[in-house]
């Protein structure tokens, strides 16, 4: 399993790029998830990028979209009772620890 590091700060002005380049890894190797732990800032349009790759990555794996959090990517997900659609993999596994950079 790859993983892919969300930069510091994913608000509107960088969810394109990334949007893009997520695209681009998913069709070369579906089995990626997304590691959150090094975001300072978020916005709703990262955390819509976020539901977006979480939906995606369900149809290629049962693997938890994220593997890892930042405090304020954690604090979102709970104020917005997310934990069951980021937090745990269609198998029902919660966070993973076994990933490849």
């Amino acid at each position: 399993m790859k993983v892919y590091l969300l930069p510091q700060e994913l608000t509107i002005y960088e969810v394109g790029d990334v949007h893009r380049e997520l695209n681009e890894l998913v069709e070369s190797d579906p089995e990626i998830q997304l590691d959150a732990s090094q975001i300072e800032e978020i916005d709703t349009s990262g955390l819509q990028l976020i539901l977006w790759f979480s939906k995606l990555s369900k149809q290629y794996h049962e693997h938890p979209p994220l593997c890892s959090l930042s405090d304020v990517v954690s604090d979102y997900v709970r104020l917005l009772n997310l934990e069951t659609h980021l937090l745990a993999g269609s198998d029902g596994r919660s966070l993973s620890e076994n990933y490849e950079y």
